[in-house]
């Protein structure tokens, strides 16, 4: 019994040592193997059942597509685009394309191509492609609205001195404000009169007369609840210019004048100017044939001081555009000094004042020009018109307008106007509700977005 009960018990010693092992190698094989996902059949991974349903929403520049998707899988596709194209009637990657993952929730695709040319048509298919397989649905095809060179401006007023030339213009709020100047052999004589339009009521309102005498072409800042105004020529009996470094603070509430005692110093040419942050901004030059740079400085309204800041790095231009973007200031167009060749500039240049350095940014598509109008509405800006070089050098006129989205660094093309001549264009401004455009001759007239989609 006692030699029976000790072979059992080696028995049972040598089980354990088994298992043991058996269990070692089992964890060797976990850590050494990953774990082995369930065989799939291609069968249970079928592709979807695709098809674009119809388009909408089809105006100058952007559609709305439907898609519908069918699948009785439950595993997830790997790729879905809306492929599209002007050229190919079976459009595929390699063409222009929308992810339609992101948006992919239901069995209703509803997806906005933007982008688009006027009267042109696009061909569409959609790609899907799953673990194992792809397709393409069957093309479709839409056709964009055809262009209108006016539909998106409205006329919105005529002026009080149909006589009058008025180029210098801000905004308070909703409201525009107007230099009157005077005219003589269609030259400007420069003006004194400030006069208010509020689009809300459609009424005009002379609100003041700037006291540093008549001016052409000053510089205005509009920082809290007052506006600064000055620079700019005046003037003199036998037609000569005199350069003016005068600046004077206008009270809203009170509606008096204030000459200020401190100016940045003398100039011959202005490049641009804005307010950032309640500072207003001048960049300017002593001489446009010397070898001056462009001095940039900084105005604070609290202290009345000018500060000098670095010059701007690029070839020293003026008669450009200004805007400023959700805090961004863009330069663009311009014109070079005397002789320059070119004589007229494209470039698109933003300044961040806080660090205060200067980028380029993607050129103005339209040709080489000087004096163009603009205005900004919402995040984006729009620019155009002005004159560029025409036949034998002589000046010729631009009606076109850009529109620039400054989140992606790109323009695309937008209504011009076509029932004024560009040269009649003397003034440009923006507010939240539309871009501003026009002269004393032909009256205010407004762009709205909305209508050239």
């Amino acid at each position: 019994m006692c030699i029976l009960e000790a072979q059992w018990e080696e028995f049972g010693n040598m089980w354990n040592r088994i298992l043991f092992f058996a269990c070692l190698w089992l964890c060797a094989c976990s850590l050494v193997d990953p774990e082995i996902p369930e065989y799939v059949s291609p069968i249970d991974d079928p592709l979807p059942a695709v098809t674009i349903q119809s388009a909408d929403k089809i105006f100058l520049r952007e559609a709305t597509l439907h898609i519908t998707l069918t699948s009785e899988s439950n595993h997830p596709l790997r790729r879905l685009y809306l492929c599209y194209s002007r050229e190919l009637d079976q459009p595929d990657t390699t063409q222009m394309k929308i992810d339609l993952l992101p948006i992919y929730t239901e069995k209703t695709i509803h997806v906005n191509v933007t982008n688009l040319l006027p009267s042109t048509t696009y061909y569409c298919r959609v790609y899907a492609e799953t673990r194992t397989d792809h397709c393409y649905s069957s093309s479709f095809k839409f056709r964009t609205s055809t262009s209108d060179s006016d539909i998106a401006w409205t006329e919105v007023t005529g002026f009080p001195n149909r006589k009058g030339f008025y180029n210098c213009v801000f905004t308070i709020g909703e409201d525009l404000y107007f230099q009157e100047c005077e005219t003589l052999n269609y030259s400007n004589r420069g003006g004194t009169a400030i006069w208010k339009f509020s689009p809300s009521a459609g009424s005009w309102e002379h609100i003041t007369d700037f006291p540093g005498g008549k001016r052409i072409d000053p510089v205005v800042y509009v920082i809290k609840d007052k506006v600064y105004m000055g620079f700019g020529f005046a003037v003199q009996e036998d037609g000569q210019k005199q350069i003016k470094d005068d600046i004077w603070q206008y009270d809203c509430k009170e509606r008096s004048w204030q000459l200020l005692p401190e100016s940045p110093g003398g100039y011959s040419a202005v490049m641009s100017s804005f307010v950032y942050k309640d500072k207003g901004y001048l960049i300017s030059t002593d001489a446009m044939w010397d070898e001056f740079p462009m001095y940039v400085k900084r105005f604070d309204p609290e202290t009345g001081k000018w500060t000098p800041l670095s010059d701007f790095p690029g070839k020293k231009m003026n008669r450009t555009l200004t805007l400023v973007v959700d805090d961004r200031i863009f330069v663009v167009g311009g014109s070079f000094s005397y002789g320059s060749d070119p004589n007229y500039s494209n470039n698109l240049w933003e300044y961040v004042p806080d660090t205060d350095t200067w980028f380029r940014r993607a050129d103005f598509p339209g040709s080489s020009r000087f004096e163009m109008r603009g205005f900004v509405i919402g995040n984006r800006m729009y620019a155009g018109f002005g004159y560029t070089n025409g036949y034998e050098d002589y000046i010729d006129y631009v009606n076109d307008l850009w529109e620039y989205i400054p989140s992606r660094d790109v323009w695309e093309s937008r209504s011009a106007f076509t029932m004024w001549k560009p040269a009649e264009l003397t003034f440009s401004v923006g507010t939240d509700q539309g871009g501003y455009l026009g002269s004393a001759t032909l009256g205010l007239w407004m762009y709205s977005p909305e209508k050239d989609r």
